[in-house]
């Protein structure tokens, strides 16, 4: 059964996956020092994670506003709530430990 897909809902959502994982490269590139970027300082490397993650919000946003465009349902956002937050729960408890005080 093929369900009604929004091509250009999909085609952001690919964009921004692809350019997140651009941008984290050079992150990791440049945090163990094989190049050199200011990624604080340099509004283009600044930005790029507060677009990325915008896009992501615009395509999170859009996606339940189609889920739940007849009305509202709570079970499953009940549900899904939980299991997101107990997975961001469980990676910052896991990273805390594992990163001596620090966490993502």
């Amino acid at each position: 059964m093929v369900k009604n897909r929004f091509e250009a809902l999909d085609l952001i959502k690919g964009i921004a996956v692809v350019w997140m994982i651009i941008f984290h490269i050079c992150y990791d590139l440049n945090y163990f020092h094989f190049i050199s970027i200011k990624m604080t300082k340099d509004p283009f490397w600044y930005c790029q994670p507060k677009i990325i993650m915008f896009m992501f919000l615009i395509c999170v946003g859009m996606g339940i506003s189609l889920v739940h465009k007849k009305s509202v349902k709570w079970n499953s956002v009940f549900k899904r709530s939980l299991r997101v937050g107990g997975i961001a729960l469980a990676i910052s408890l896991v990273t805390f430990y594992f990163l001596k005080g620090r966490w993502i």
